[in-house]
């Protein structure tokens, strides 16, 4: 995978009581896969590059974070 040939790291942060979604799965899927596709391809070898979910007040937030290399 790209992540693996660039030594990046995924990784998740979702809150422990996530609401029920009601969103288009494919389209949130495919959102979801270009930003972490992008975080990998312009982050930083050896980076974490981080999934999140929160719930919001009305919907559910999430967020890619990272690209940025890692300290060791």
């Amino acid at each position: 995978s790209a992540a693996e040939d660039r030594g990046v790291t995924l990784d998740t942060d979702l809150a422990p009581a996530m609401p029920a979604l009601r969103a288009d799965r494919a389209r949130l899927q495919e959102a979801l896969a270009t930003l972490l596709l992008d975080a990998v391809r312009h982050g930083a070898n050896g980076a974490t590059v981080t999934v999140a979910a929160a719930p919001g007040e009305d919907a559910v937030q999430l967020t890619v974070r990272g690209g940025v290399e890692s300290p060791r």
